[in-house]
């Protein structure tokens, strides 16, 4: 197999990750002042996956310290999504 197929994927995901910081960097202009509250859906899906580990990890499960990270990701969605900014 040619090294060009077997770093195909790699391409792949690079473009994809140079398309979506486009996406990132146009959406304030695209979207005003909602762009901010949008940040908070994927905080709040980053709080809920940190929360599902932590829950499920062997080790880590009755620590509280294990919390920590999903507290702080689902306070800052609530406060980006709550809050406005002007």
């Amino acid at each position: 197999m040619s090294s060009f197929l077997l770093q195909l994927p790699r391409r792949a995901v690079g473009v994809a990750l140079l398309v979506a910081g486009g996406f990132a960097i146009a959406a304030p202009i695209v979207t005003s002042e909602w762009a901010v509250q949008l940040l908070s859906i994927p905080l709040f899906l980053l709080g809920v996956a940190e929360s599902y580990s932590a829950l499920r990890s062997p080790d880590n499960w009755n620590k509280p310290s294990a919390y920590v990270p999903s507290l702080l990701a689902l306070g800052a969605s609530l406060s980006l999504s709550a809050l406005p900014l002007s």
